[in-house]
């Protein structure tokens, strides 16, 4: 049984006592399994290295497992509504219900013709996903890489979604191109760009007639970094304005648009920003990049200036 947790600990004890509290409830979770069930623990690797400590709940007649992040229990633990004990159980018994749904949900992953209608494309930092990078199709946007998922289906596995790997292809038998061409329209389709100026979503008055900053995201207001890539959407912004674009990518979610005007701090310094966003707003696996894109209206092309 775990013994009396701090309430103050640096960043480093927090991951240690994450830890072995992870490890403590998934031995209970072993214990507490049914005959048929088998309770796999291991570390999941996501966006930029982020490791989280996770279990998988597995029965012979399933073709799909569902995967607990079982820190997301550890601040409940922590306040002492829960024991170990009830924990497992609601786990256990969550991924009993999920699996009989999900079981037949997960077989149209393998028609491609029913996946390309739950493609979308995301946005990834490079740097921080090379070993992820290696197993996954991409194109790079300069220190960026868009990446394919699938959405899976309302139902018992609660939208979760897939990350598209190469061994996915082979076994679809089709190409990068055009898995990237569906998950493209999937996304414009489904997940449209939503502009905002910064005023409207601070509740404030602007300065001027026009907004001197907006945020680019999606309908979802998740993952929608990869609008800026949409084809005719910064083209058009521009256009309307008249002039060129700085954009900062701040997460993976949103991007800011900054219309080019006398007075507009230098790259050096949206940089500054961007940075400063990275390192005191921003869960780490939300971090795109640290560098500030730049918009050619003319040129119709988006590049990393810094």
């Amino acid at each position: 049984m775990l013994g009396q947790m701090e309430t103050a600990m640096t960043d480093g004890d927090r991951k240690q006592s994450v830890r072995k509290f992870s490890e403590a409830l998934g031995q209970t979770l072993q214990s507490r399994s049914a005959p048929g069930e088998s309770v796999c623990l291991s570390p999941v690797f996501q966006n930029n290295g982020v490791r989280r400590e996770a279990c998988i709940v597995r029965r012979r007649e399933t073709c799909c497992s569902p995967v607990y992040y079982l820190d997301d229990f550890y601040e409940e633990y922590l306040c002492g509504d829960c024991r170990l004990e009830e924990l497992a159980d609601r786990i256990l018994g969550e991924s009993r219900e999920q699996v009989y749904g999900g079981n037949e949900e997960l077989r149209f992953f393998r028609d491609y013709e029913q996946v390309r209608e739950t493609l979308s494309v995301r946005l990834i930092g490079t740097e921080k996903n090379r070993e992820r990078l290696r197993e996954i199709p991409y194109e790079c946007v300069e220190d960026m890489a868009v990446v394919c998922c699938c959405r899976i289906p309302n139902g018992a596995m609660k939208n979760g979604s897939i990350m598209i790997r190469r061994e996915h292809l082979e076994a679809w038998e089709i190409s990068e191109e055009t898995l990237r061409a569906d998950a493209f329209l999937g996304s414009i389709r489904r997940f449209p760009p939503v502009i905002t100026g910064i005023s409207e979503i601070l509740g404030s008055v602007p300065e001027t007639k026009e907004e001197k900053l907006y945020v680019l995201t999606n309908a979802e207001g998740r993952h929608g970094a990869v609008c800026c890539l949409y084809p005719g959407v910064l083209e058009k912004f521009s256009a309307d304005r008249g002039t060129n674009l700085f954009v900062l990518p701040c997460s993976v979610h949103e991007v800011l648009l900054l219309p080019e005007c006398p007075g507009t701090e230098t790259a050096a310094a949206l940089r500054e920003i961007v940075m400063e966003i990275n390192r005191t707003e921003l869960a780490q696996e939300e971090i795109l990049t640290d560098s500030v894109y730049y918009f050619d209206r003319r040129e119709g092309r988006l590049c990393r200036c810094v």
